[in-house]
Parts: C-alpha cells; structure tokens; sequence
C-alpha cells in the first residue's frame, strides 16, 4: 500500500515462492488507497501504517512489465516451456 519506502526492496522474502513456482520475476507496484471505501478494519490498518489516500500506480511501468511479459510468452510455442 502506498509508496514503498526505498525503490526496489521487499516487504518481505518471497525466495522461496520464486522457486516453488519457477517464477522469472518479481515486482511490486504501488496501489490505490480509497480510504472511504474499507471497511473499519481495514481503515485501522491503512491508519496504522500511516498510509495516505492516493493513487500510487505507475500506469507507464506497469504497462512496460505487462508488454514484456506477453513478447515473452508469444515467443514461447503453445504446449512448450522455456527454460530458465
């Protein structure tokens, strides 16, 4: 939720879901925080983490990943697996 506090660091290890799923990549983006529209508990924990109202996506990056993401799988023939 909201900005991460230094570009490019994880909340939390997420090595071990990489390669449970043979992921290639991780990446976070920031999200939307519409305060008005959570539910108490919700709103308690926004209000604890001192998060801000706002949209914080980067629609640019965002669409950047999707577009490499599909080239990668188009290049990719039906029924096959890449290696790594």
């Amino acid at each position: 939720m909201g900005q991460q506090a230094r570009a490019g660091e994880d909340p939390v290890d997420v090595s071990d879901v990489l390669v449970a799923t043979a992921a290639r990549e991780h990446r976070l983006f920031g999200g939307r925080i519409e305060r008005a529209r959570l539910r108490f508990p919700e709103r308690a924990v926004v209000t604890a983490l001192r998060v801000k109202d706002g949209d914080n996506r980067d629609w640019p990056v965002i669409r950047a990943w999707a577009r490499a993401i599909a080239s990668e799988l188009a290049a990719v023939p039906a029924g096959e697996q890449r290696e790594r």
